[in-house]
């Protein structure tokens, strides 16, 4: 009994690891969407991160229910530093 409890306790955790891991990849495909299209508009500076930071929250992925505003802005930044635009 006790090792059917472990047993279902350890699968819950892998499929809680794996559905995080995915949400993630999502939120990482979107940041980087998000920047590149902010950066092909005419907006400059605080508009063109309102922008990606909108076109991020559109995407509807379940991975943002859990960011906050600040670590959206954090992460845009660094898919900025890394695409080097």
């Amino acid at each position: 009994m006790m090792v059917k409890a472990l047993v279902v306790r350890g699968l819950i955790f892998l499929g809680r690891v794996l559905l995080r891991a995915a949400m993630d990849k999502q939120l990482r495909t979107a940041v980087v969407n998000a920047v590149q299209t902010a950066e092909k508009s005419d907006l400059k500076g605080s508009a063109k991160m309102a922008k990606a930071l909108e076109l991020v929250k559109q995407t509807g992925g379940k991975a943002l229910v859990r960011e906050t505003e600040s670590t959206l802005r954090t992460k845009l930044e660094q898919a900025i530093d890394h695409l080097g635009l």
